[in-house]
């Protein structure tokens, strides 16, 4: 009975797959369902360096993307690493941010930090985003106008 029961569970996956590619291509235009997985792919693994300025506006929009200007990265006190932590929601204290730092537990744009840095150039990808990542699924946006 088990047997057959997996056999039955198989059978049932590939018109599942099919019915959520559907679903995925009739939520976003035709040509945006590849752009649509790529994006999911990169979130997943990470990697999001590589997405073009179209996907990450997208996936900022699809987190609230917080707005900021791009003079406050020339200023003299730029922002830090934690104040984006607290303002994205993603820390609570200044604890919390030397705590999940210290643990290597953030990224920016795909890239691991440890301190409590100030936030530069370096920093925005294509279209003005830096994403930010707590962990392995607390992503947040911000947008640099």
């Amino acid at each position: 009975a088990l047997a057959a029961s997996q056999t039955q569970t198989q059978q049932k996956l590939p018109p599942q797959k099919r019915l959520a590619s559907d679903n995925t291509e009739v939520l976003h235009v035709l040509g945006g369902v590849e752009a649509a997985r790529q994006a999911a792919a990169a979130l997943f693994s990470g990697e999001v360096r590589g997405l073009d300025a179209t996907t990450l506006g997208a996936i900022a929009d699809d987190l609230g993307a917080v707005e900021r200007s791009r003079a406050e990265l020339a200023a003299s006190e730029p922002p830090t690493v934690g104040t984006l932590l607290r303002e994205l929601g993603l820390a609570s204290s200044n604890r919390e941010v030397r705590e999940f730092l210290g643990g290597g537990a953030v990224r920016m744009n795909g890239e691991v930090v440890k301190e409590d840095r100030p936030v530069g150039v370096e920093d925005v990808l294509d279209g003005g985003y830096t994403l930010v990542r707590r962990g392995r699924k607390n992503w947040a946006a911000v947008r640099w106008s």
